[in-house]
């Protein structure tokens, strides 16, 4: 399992990654810290120039996979690894800067993916309230709360949401569930429809992204529950 070190600016990232070697070494711990930032960074303190692949020892690139191996426990951030990181062994989040927006959500999501072993997580925040975190989560958080009264038109109500931002048509959906519904689905034939669905939402911006993909889940989410419910309902007339 490994942590990660949210540092304010490139320059904490890198003093933190300094401190962080000293202490392991102190300690001749067998697991290492990475850090990642952009570009060089001068500190005035000492006078050198640092940078990501220098520090860490290998190409930046290479960073993210790096992170992978068991030696690394430590991952020491500033301002990378937003969007597109998917590391299940990361369980524990430091947070030494203000979290705002789609930045928090991206920022604390580091912690979803699950795996063996890992049943919580925890995090440590200097810098943010607990209202402050609400208030960055509210606009992207999930707004369907499921219950035995669940109104089913809250699902169209969801689809209106979704269509407005014109990313997917009716065709598309029917081309998908076309080669979805047979017998033997081909992988290539379904990647084939979604990917200039997927394209139409990568070239919207940012925030919108977040919004899409979270109206969406919680079209799935409803939909799943409201069909759990009927066959639940259903079940329970055939037995009387």
């Amino acid at each position: 399992m490994a942590i990660t070190f949210d540092a304010p600016s490139r320059i904490h990232a890198v003093r933190y990654k300094l401190a962080a070697d000293a202490y392991l070494n102190a300690m001749s711990s067998p697991y290492k810290a990475l850090v990642a930032f952009t570009d060089v960074v001068k500190d005035a303190k000492d006078g050198q120039e640092y940078t990501e692949a220098k520090m860490n020892g290998f190409p930046e690139a290479a960073t993210g996979d790096r992170f992978e191996a068991d030696e690394y426990r430590f991952l020491i951030v500033a301002s990378k690894f937003q969007t597109g990181f998917d590391q299940p062994k990361l369980v524990a989040m430091y947070v030494d800067k203000k979290l705002s927006g789609v930045a928090c959500v991206q920022t604390l999501s580091r912690l979803n993916r699950t795996t063996a072993g890992k049943e919580e997580t925890f995090v440590l925040d200097f810098e943010n309230t607990a209202e402050d975190i609400k208030k960055g989560f509210q606009p992207f958080y999930d707004r369907v709360t499921l219950s035995k009264e669940t109104d089913a038109n809250q699902l169209y109500n969801i689809r209106t949401d979704l269509e407005k931002f014109a990313i997917h048509e009716a065709a598309d959906l029917e081309a998908f569930a076309k080669e979805w519904f047979i017998a033997k689905p081909s992988v290539e034939k379904l990647q084939g429809v979604v990917n200039p669905v997927a394209k139409k939402w990568q070239a919207e911006a940012e925030e919108d992204q977040v919004d899409y993909k979270s109206k969406a889940r919680d079209f799935v989410k409803l939909y799943s529950f409201l069909i759990e419910d009927l066959n639940t309902r259903s079940g329970a007339c055939h037995g009387l």
